[in-house]
């Protein structure tokens, strides 16, 4: 079957800009082995386990030196040995993202090992309580935002100068489903994951001058020990999830590792600011019209349906924008990389999202415009 029966791409209007609109049949497109990450440098926190580990894997996998880190020894050892025997250029070292001291250690050390750093994805995060919110303690509110907010702020300041040195880079938070809707049970840890993804927003400016795009992950439901009491239930927890889930399954972690793949190459090259929703097609924000609408009856038939947004790009469409002196300074100066782009641009978030790499995603808007303001 060639490649044009199973990825269906058309365009559709919607308040008067073009959006190619995708229509892809799941499970129909293997991933193409490549290393586009070679030569890259990245650090991964949280990353012994669950989508911290696969997604580190999936780097290292696409050419990348990764460094994994966790707080304790043993976790970084086992981790290491793992994915070494695959064969993978992997290395380790413990660090509290808490602790200032170990941010920098973790930083300096890599940079120092390795020769600098391209790619910084911050996975780890703390929910010290589970519960009715108002019966959350001040400590535990504290945890919660100096682990999963704060030291994700900071760590991004401190790794900011190795990636000037190097020209550039990218940089990865990761948030969740609950920053869009919160789950009452996780009142503290919600709100905190509604502050990266405004931080990714409020950073994409600053860090579009020194060449460096930060982008989000939002996860659904996805197996890891963190939501094991709602995947490994066998009651109203579990049915629930699934009721909520229109692809009627919860993720793999490796269902992760493919977006934050693709956010971390050149693949990504005019995106930043954005947030990637991977949640099965769980309502999450803006319902897109046709692309929402459709879900609940494509995901029966095993397809799945996804759209782009693209910002300025140098096109016949977008002429009357880059060929006029007032218009081209005003688009200019609403789009912080302080470019238009190529078409090619919107290519890798077409293909992304036509593979497997994107096979948990379906009913969402992958936004290619530079960072130029669009949503939460």
């Amino acid at each position: 079957m060639s490649v044009l029966n199973k990825c269906l791409v058309c365009l559709c209007r919607n308040q008067g800009r073009l959006f190619p609109f995708f229509v892809t049949r799941m499970a129909s497109l293997s991933n193409v082995a490549a290393r586009k990450l070679e030569g890259k440098v990245a650090v991964v926190t949280g990353s012994t386990d669950g989508i911290g580990l696969a997604i580190a894997r999936r780097l290292a996998e696409d050419g990348a030196q990764v460094v994994v880190s966790s707080r304790r020894q043993e976790n970084v050892d086992r981790a290491v040995k793992t994915l070494t025997s695959e064969n993978l250029d992997v290395s380790g070292m413990i660090c509290h993202i808490g602790n200032a001291e170990q941010r920098e250690h973790l930083l300096a050390t890599t940079a120092e090992r390795h020769g600098g750093i391209d790619i910084l994805v911050q996975n780890a995060g703390v929910n010290p309580h589970v519960g009715p919110m108002l019966e959350t303690t001040e400590s535990q509110w504290e945890k919660v935002f100096h682990i999963n907010v704060h030291s994700t702020f900071f760590l991004t300041k401190k790794a900011i100068p190795y990636m000037e040195a190097r020209g550039g880079g990218s940089i990865l938070y990761m948030a969740s489903i609950t920053a869009y809707v919160p789950f009452q049970l996780f009142g503290a840890y919600s709100i905190s994951k509604t502050a990266l993804v405004g931080l990714t927003k409020a950073l994409a400016p600053p860090l579009a001058e020194r060449n460096i795009r930060v982008n989000c992950l939002a996860p659904g439901i996805i197996k890891t020990k963190f939501t094991s009491f709602i995947t490994d239930d066998d009651g109203m927890l579990h049915n629930y999830g699934l009721s909520k889930t229109p692809m009627k399954r919860f993720g793999e972690p490796s269902d992760c590792a493919g977006a934050a793949a693709f956010l971390c190459s050149d693949d990504a090259s005019f995106i930043t600011g954005e947030t990637i929703v991977i949640a099965g097609g769980i309502d999450s924000r803006l319902l897109l019209g046709l692309t929402k609408a459709l879900v609940p009856q494509l995901t029966e038939k095993n397809i799945r349906v996804n759209c782009i947004a693209p910002g300025i790009f140098k096109t016949r469409f977008a002429n009357v924008i880059t060929s006029n002196d007032t218009l081209h300074n005003l688009g200019l100066s609403r789009t912080p990389m302080k470019r238009f782009a190529e078409p090619s641009e919107c290519a890798g978030a077409a293909s992304f999202l036509c593979s497997d790499d994107a096979s948990f995603i379906t009913g969402e808007t992958v936004v290619v415009a530079g960072g130029m303001d669009s949503r939460l």
